[in-house]
């Protein structure tokens, strides 16, 4: 073992590589949580449609009826209904506010986070692939 590294195998039983996924993800969820409970602003625009959306298929499946799938697909007939419907099992688990929806985001974030270190592994050399991590969800907050 070098002079100032770490033996993560043998330390934590995980890859460092692994451990530092990890950590970025805990740290967006964490940042994402302490911005949601500051942040009383309402959804706006795209943002507050989506979330309309998605209370609408919530309450299409928890009142299901012989028209399940005429009401199904009046909900939303020009845009596609996964990114919605990806937030109904929160909203049963945790109930419905514009919180949990924005939370439901973080599925997506951590697939994005593992999608890049994938790319960033195959195609480019290692030490670029977490600076390629460690720049894109930050880059999130400048977006918005």
């Amino acid at each position: 073992m070098s002079r100032g590294t770490w033996n993560f195998k043998k330390i934590l039983g995980v890859d460092r590589n692994y451990f530092l996924l990890f950590l970025l993800i805990i740290f967006n969820i964490i940042n994402n949580l302490v911005i949601l409970s500051r942040d009383n602003t309402p959804l706006l625009w795209d943002g507050g449609g989506y979330f309309y959306s998605s209370l609408r298929y919530y309450d299409v499946f928890l009142n299901q009826a012989p028209d399940f799938m005429s009401r199904f697909n009046e909900v939303s007939p020009y845009r596609p209904p996964l990114f919605m419907l990806s937030s109904i099992p929160f909203y049963m688990l945790f109930d419905r506010s514009p919180d949990v929806a924005v939370m439901t985001n973080t599925l997506y974030l951590i697939i994005l986070v593992f999608s890049i270190y994938g790319i960033g592994k195959k195609f480019i050399v290692k030490r670029q692939e977490f600076l390629q991590l460690l720049l894109y969800p930050p880059s999130q907050s400048f977006l918005a």
